[in-house]
């Protein structure tokens, strides 16, 4: 399963990760070059990883709702506060010093995404069951 998360999301990973790598790295310059790349680098490993694994755990949250409101708010604060938490938690762990500055373009995304994902899996929700019936 990982081995086809990656295939199908590494694409986005890679650019986003770059992209947020480089933000990361523009944010945190006034900490030292040093710093600067560790920032950086953490960035783009965490953006990566959640560009491959989100996709999964949106899915997961999406199918753990029972209703259309219960399936939104799973993916939409599930997706929110998970991101949130291990943004935090990493770029404190490795000393990020601009940590709501560096993870603000990430979480903005991370405020759109799970909206169109969830409108985008009722959408072949109800093309499947229209599809049965």
């Amino acid at each position: 399963m990982l081995k086809t998360l990656i295939k199908q999301n590494y694409k986005a990973g890679l650019i986003g990760g770059a992209l947020y790598a480089a933000w990361a790295l523009w944010q945190n310059w006034h900490a030292g070059m040093s710093q600067a790349m560790v920032s950086a680098t953490t960035q783009f490993v965490l953006s990566f990883s959640l560009a491959i694994l989100f996709m999964a755990y949106m899915r997961w949250l999406f199918d753990r709702g029972a209703s259309a409101l219960s399936k939104f708010l799973h993916v939409f604060l599930g997706t929110n506060v998970a991101a949130l938490v291990y943004l935090i938690s990493i770029h404190k762990l490795m000393g990020t010093p601009a940590i709501l500055l560096t993870i603000a373009p990430n979480m903005s995304m991370a405020l759109v995404l799970p909206v169109v994902f969830y409108f985008q899996a009722q959408r072949a929700a109800k093309s499947s069951d229209e599809v049965l019936q």
